[in-house]
């Protein structure tokens, strides 16, 4: 799998069988999923090896090949009472897990968590954990990469959120973003100076709330996130537009795939097909508060 695979757009999976998917039924294209083409019947191998020059296939193939569907069921269901120390006591499989994909030991933590909290099937936890870890690197690497504001505070709040998310505390990174987000708003639409940089801070907090919610499986909260991001912007910000945007219908597509959701897989062709027009001033952001 490649890095960026979570961005489907960058591939054009979802735009090349746009045509198909609208007019098939969504018993048939739920089971088309171009970020997950490689899943493949690996056997379990108990002499996995991982390491430099090991790790050809990709996260999905390698999870699928190192570590059972009930091995994941059991550490998913062990995730969720922690306290008692048998979930860590998995070292050899969560090592691999590590390893695999890419990941450090409370991230991986809190994402078996959220599939035992969510009950995700035995077949689907690979899946799962790769969609999310995915979601989580470009959270803390593209969303959330550090730029320049108009003001340092609230810079610091987009820093503070990156670091509490790289921790796997996504519930801190969540309050701290929202904070950032509406700070920001209200900083652009009311100071003279730089408006359009604190309209970008905002944006990025915004786009950071919907990558958490993708990582929650919270699909259609992440589209309305990606959505009010791409409002924020100014028209002159073209590649966030274009990144903004594909987050939008990726966020529409998994909610259509993996929710069973026919409106949101044809909502999402039709992002993927129209560009946003260009807006004649700056959005009043209270209308995303």
């Amino acid at each position: 799998m490649q890095k960026n695979s979570i961005r489907f757009g960058a591939n054009g999976g979802l735009t090349r069988i746009a045509a198909a998917l609208i007019a098939a039924p969504l018993v048939m294209i739920a089971g088309v999923a171009p970020l997950h083409a490689e899943r493949v019947a690996a056997p379990v191998s108990a002499n996995c090896r991982l390491g430099p020059g090991n790790l050809e296939g990709g996260p999905l193939y390698l999870v699928h090949s190192c570590v059972t569907d009930r091995d994941l069921m059991q550490l998913a269901k062990l995730a969720m009472h922690t306290s008692n120390g048998a979930f860590r006591a998995e070292e050899a499989k969560l090592s691999k897990l590590r390893t695999i994909l890419d990941l450090p030991q409370p991230v991986l933590e809190q994402f078996f968590l959220i599939a035992g909290q969510q009950e995700v099937a035995a077949e689907k936890l690979a899946d799962k954990l790769v969609e999310m870890s995915e979601a989580h690197k470009l959270l803390i690497g593209e969303w959330l990469a550090p730029s320049a504001s108009a003001r340092p505070d609230l810079e610091a709040l987009i820093k503070d959120a990156r670091e509490a998310a790289r921790a796997g505390r996504h519930d801190d990174a969540q309050a701290l973003l929202t904070k950032a987000s509406v700070a920001a708003e209200i900083e652009a639409q009311n100071a003279a100076a730089m408006p359009a940089k604190n309209f970008a801070l905002a944006a990025s907090a915004r786009a950071g709330l919907g990558q958490i919610a993708l990582i929650r499986s919270e699909y259609r909260e992440a589209a309305i996130y990606f959505e009010a991001a791409l409002r924020l912007l100014a028209d002159s910000d073209a590649a966030r537009q274009y990144a903004y945007g594909e987050a939008r219908a990726h966020a529409l597509y998994m909610q259509g795939k993996d929710k069973d959701d026919a409106a949101a897989l044809r909502e999402a062709i039709g992002r993927c097909s129209t560009r946003r027009p260009a807006m004649a001033r700056q959005p009043d952001p209270r209308r995303f508060s």
